[in-house]
């Protein structure tokens, strides 16, 4: 799909203010950013083309030289390949991210690409004032299971913008710690996102669509909306809708507002809209949002209970970036997933096949370690140390839940779930205080004990 749009993506990028102010704080907000995106798909859905301005207003103690911006699904060029496994470079064949221009303050800026971080040179150092950067890029969009792919009609377009780095109040911090722990940064950013697609093909996004219309033979698809990250299936598939909850899989749409239904007691913040897309994927499901991805491989009671915990953690996307906290992002979701079956045989059996997995992983520790107590695990650790290691994270956490309903019941622990849902990223330590301040005095050493207990 040739368009206006198509072809000026590569022109002058647009200018960018800069402006600076003399005031300082005392205390300093940081570097704040909105986002105003722009994408088009080729026809044939193999491209994309973007033009992408960034807004930050800054307020730092030390003036900044620079900004980091991290591109998750970027394209790496052949010098950096040696850096990542052969799985990730699996998921990212087919070329590289070409960028046609970087602009600060209306001039070309400096760029420095190294892996995954995208390093800009501002004009002169920022301590406080607002800043907009213009990235203009293209992209193949390869054959892939990735969030970032192509198959069967439908595009997955997430992590493929850059977005700005945590950044610690002294320097932007690195992919690996953006990974890991996301103490300080990742707070929800304001995005504008407009879609220029094939009239056959919908957009499903966890931002409030704004505008649909046809265009010069295309569809324009505009949505606004705060997002950690956002993105959007591309699809050709027709959707089901039925109050908020959208999907393109026919067999799971009698499920879909069962579910929404049941979380509803232990949720504060229901999503306005929960889409779940069946898609080619290398899990069972991923969440988005309040995007949820099912692999289109799946059936009967695995579809059912993939679709379940995805719907889930739309509510708990606050914390799921947070893997210091991960029994609260992956482990609280399981455990609604499969509390919606409380009091049937189903549920029982669940929580048995959980306590076989901890067992089984405390006794792989222990061998480590015969005094290993520690739990929740570091993330850091665990990927390298635990088998099954997010398994084993929501299975104990459905078994100290369990345990808590048996200490203070069921309204009393489903009120103290929904204290930390819709809510910023959380250490481990913050989830258990805010969870015993609900529950009440002397529930803070019960809850420790119980995350303690399911996994040594």
């Amino acid at each position: 799909m040739k368009t206006k749009f198509l072809f000026a993506i590569f022109a002058a990028c647009a200018v960018a203010i800069l402006s600076i102010s003399c005031t300082k704080n005392e205390e300093h907000t940081g570097i704040l950013a909105a986002y105003d995106i722009k994408t088009s798909l080729e026809t044939d859905l193999s491209r994309i083309y973007v033009t992408e301005n960034v807004t930050m207003n800054i307020d730092v103690a030390e003036a900044i030289s620079s900004v980091t911006f991290v591109m998750n699904s970027l394209l790496y060029e052949e010098s950096d390949k040696s850096a990542y496994t052969s799985s990730q470079k699996k998921r990212f064949k087919g070329g590289e991210t070409e960028f046609g221009g970087v602009s600060v303050n209306g001039m070309a800026a400096k760029m420095e690409r190294s892996g995954r971080e995208i390093t800009v040179a501002l004009p002169e150092p920022v301590a406080q004032g607002e800043v907009t950067i213009n990235f203009g890029y293209t992209s193949l969009v390869a054959e892939s299971e990735s969030v970032y792919g192509r198959s069967d009609g439908s595009v997955r377009l997430f992590d493929c913008y850059p977005t700005l780095a945590p950044f610690d109040g002294k320097e932007f911090l690195s992919y690996e710690f953006n990974y890991f722990s996301n103490e300080f940064g990742l707070n929800r950013s304001e995005y504008k996102m407009t879609y220029y697609t094939p009239v056959s093909v919908s957009i499903a996004t966890d931002l409030e669509v704004t505008d649909t219309r046809e265009e010069e033979l295309q569809k324009v698809t505009e949505c606004r909306g705060s997002s950690y990250s956002p993105g959007a299936i591309a699809t050709e598939k027709p959707f089901f809708v039925d109050g908020n909850v959208v999907t393109d899989n026919e067999k799971l749409f009698p499920y879909l507002h069962e579910f929404s239904s049941s979380y509803a007691a232990a949720t504060d913040s229901a999503p306005t809209h929960i889409k779940v897309i069946s898609t080619p994927l290398g899990a069972d499901f991923m969440t988005k949002g309040s995007v949820v991805m099912i692999s289109d491989e799946l059936f009967g009671e695995r579809l059912i209970n993939a679709a379940a915990e995805g719907v889930a953690r739309t509510y708990f996307y606050g914390t799921s970036q947070t893997s210091d906290a991960m029994w609260v992002s992956e482990g609280l979701p399981y455990f609604l997933s499969v509390y919606r079956l409380s009091g049937s045989d189903e549920y029982s059996e669940r929580l048995r096949e959980d306590e076989k997995l901890v067992q089984s992983v405390t006794e792989f520790l222990r061998g480590y370690n015969p005094n290993y107590t520690r739990f929740p695990f570091s993330a850091a650790e665990s990927f390298t140390t635990i088998p099954e290691y997010n398994a084993v994270v929501r299975a104990g956490t459905a078994l100290a839940m369990d345990t808590l309903i048996g200490t203070f019941g069921e309204k009393k622990v489903l009120r103290a779930i929904r204290s930390l849902t819709a809510v910023p990223p959380l250490t481990t330590d913050e989830a258990i205080l805010k969870m015993s301040k609900s529950l009440g005095r002397g529930s803070e050493a019960v809850i420790r004990e119980a995350l303690s207990l399911t996994a040594c």
